[in-house]
C-alpha cells in the first residue's frame, strides 16, 4: 500500500485545466501488480486505501471516490486475473478494471460538479492513465513472474 501512495502522490503529473486538481500517475500499475500476484482482496485494499491516502496528500476532494473506485478496480482485476492464462489474456483482464476507473471517476466528478458535461473533460486523461498503467503492468508482470520469490506469491 505504501508503494501505491508513493508512486501515486509523488510520481504524478497534474492534468491541465482539471477543476479539482486531477492528476495522472502509475499507482494503478501497483494496483494491477498486487491484484495479479496477491489476489482480489489485496488488490482492493491497495487500490482503495493506497489511492485514497494519495489523494489526501495531493487532491483531497478525490479521496472518497477513489476509496470505492480503486477498491472495486483492484477487486475486479484480481478476479479477472484468476481466469487469465497467457499474456494477451492478462492484458485483456486489465481492460475492464481500467474502464471501471474511467467510468467511476466520470460519475464521481458529475456528482461533485453537478454537470455531466464538465465531468467529461477528465475522461481523456483517465483513459490515458488506464492505458499507461495497463502497458506498464503488462511489462512488469512477465518480468516479475521470472523471479521465483515473487511468482510464488501468485494466488
Amino acid at each position: 500500500m505504501a508503494l501505491t501512495v508513493v508512486v501515486t502522490a509523488f510520481g504524478s503529473v497534474q492534468v491541465p485545466k482539471s477543476l479539482f486538481g486531477g492528476y495522472i500517475h502509475l499507482g494503478d500499475t501497483v494496483v494491477f501488480l498486487c491484484a495479479y500476484f496477491l489476489g482480489s482482496w489485496y488488490g482492493a485494499a491497495v487500490g482503495g486505501l493506497g489511492g485514497a491516502l494519495s489523494d489526501l496528500i495531493v487532491a483531497a476532494v478525490w479521496a472518497p471516490g477513489t476509496l470505492f473506485i480503486k477498491a472495486f478496480m483492484g477487486l475486479t482485476a484480481g478476479l479477472m486475473f484468476k481466469k487469465s492464462k497467457g499474456t494477451l489474456s492478462i492484458v485483456l483482464a486489465m481492460l475492464i478494471p481500467g474502464a471501471i476507473m474511467v467510468v467511476g471517476y466520470y460519475f464521481y466528478e458529475w456528482l461533485i460538479l453537478g454537470s455531466f458535461i464538465s465531468a467529461g473533460f477528465d475522461i481523456l486523461p483517465n483513459v490515458l492513465q488506464a492505458v499507461i498503467s495497463i502497458l506498464a503492468a503488462s511489462i512488469c508482470i512477465p518480468l516479475l513472474n521470472k523471479v521465483s520469490s515473487v511468482s510464488s506469491l501468485r494466488k
